[in-house]
């Protein structure tokens, strides 16, 4: 695949470096490792790994130094020194684990006339093992440096660091929850009549939809009450979704289906921008309590990992804003939600999940 990057090399100190006079004291010793590499490269003399492993530059000086070895008045541009020993470094990534970070390390450095070389190692070694790769640069330095960056954004990798951590918004119940009527008494006082109802009155499903609620686990029915995953979406405090572990379900996640592959009338103007949570069993103090809450989820969009939520722990609502998410007409948007941290309950340890539903945008 060709790319073209900016050389980035600190071309004043090139001109002057000579391997066998640098005084420098923080790159004596690197260049000193790499004229004994290429002593034995001139001589036609395997490299030993560890003289080798040297070479990799930990910094843009050193990179400089290495680099500087293709001018011509170094001497050694002729018999190709940086691009032999560079080749060996990548293949030895494939059979030596010794080499693997390394070699991702010189990779970061590839700017310029030999990057198409350099970038086609690195396809190679991603599509050997991408979670490996992925894993391997998680926390780099050289993570936003391309074509690191530019590969590792091409090939899907995520990283805890960008995933951006909100905190939910405590709210009042009074302000969610409305008895389904009112009627008066002989005194002209206004009487609830009926259940509390949750969203009562026009918001965003007077138009917006679900498709299908899944979960990777689900606590086994008892009795009457059930505790999959629709039960976060029914509107209803005294159901919830409880995950199926035995431990607290670290792991454990809800999706949510928005399918309009279908719906030939569905002209893509729907879109959500807040949650709204009834963290915990709410169907009463007791049982919330006594069971586990949940404390940090992490939310997924098509499966790329995009917030972690910081829940309260909390018996009342909360919301939490987020940017936002469009639904496409003729797509499918999967919004996944995984138990990441809980608050342990003081009896059991199942972690449930009473509400959780969507605002946004496209309705009114």
């Amino acid at each position: 695949m060709n790319k073209v990057f900016i050389i980035v090399l600190i071309s004043a100190f090139l001109t002057l470096v000579n391997f066998h006079t640098l005084k420098a004291q923080n790159i004596d010793h690197y260049a000193k490792n790499i004229n004994a590499a290429i002593k034995l490269y001139s001589e036609k003399k395997n490299i030993p790994k560890p003289i080798l492993l040297k070479l990799v530059p930990k910094n843009y000086t050193e990179f400089g130094v290495y680099y500087g070895t293709t001018y011509p008045d170094q001497g050694v541009s002729e018999i190709s020194f940086f691009y032999d020993t560079s080749k060996l470094i990548f293949r030895s990534a494939f059979d030596d684990e010794d080499f693997y970070l390394p070699s991702l390390q010189l990779i970061s450095f590839a700017d310029g006339e030999f990057a198409e070389e350099f970038t086609k190692y690195l396809e190679l070694i991603i599509e050997n093992d991408k979670d490996k790769f992925c894993n391997t640069i998680q926390g780099k330095k050289y993570v936003n440096h391309n074509p690191i960056k530019y590969y590792s954004e091409l090939y899907g990798c995520t990283f805890d660091q960008n995933i951006r951590a909100i905190k939910a918004t405590q709210e009042k119940d009074v302000d969610f929850f409305d008895y389904e009527d009112y009627e008066q008494d002989h005194n002209g006082i206004l009487k609830p009549v009926g259940d509390l109802v949750f969203l009562k009155g026009c918001n965003w499903y007077c138009g917006g939809t679900v498709s299908t609620i899944t979960a990777t686990s689900e606590l086994a029915t008892q009795s009457d009450n059930t505790y999959t995953a629709e039960n976060t979406h029914d509107f209803d405090h005294n159901t919830a979704w409880i995950e199926g572990k035995e431990d607290y379900g670290i792991g454990e996640s809800i999706t949510y289906t928005i399918d309009f592959r279908k719906d030939a009338f569905y002209e893509g103007h729907l879109g959500i921008n807040e949650l709204i949570i009834a963290n915990g069993y709410k169907k009463s103090k007791k049982a919330w309590q006594a069971n586990s809450r949940i404390k940090k989820l992490r939310m997924y969009i098509n499966n790329i990992p995009s917030y972690d939520i910081l829940l309260k722990d909390s018996f009342e609502i909360q919301t939490v804003a987020i940017d936002t998410i469009m639904f496409p007409k003729n797509h499918i948007t999967e919004i996944t939600f995984e138990i990441r941290e809980v608050y342990e309950g003081t009896i059991y340890k199942d972690t449930a999940l009473s509400l959780l539903m969507f605002d946004g945008v496209g309705v009114h």
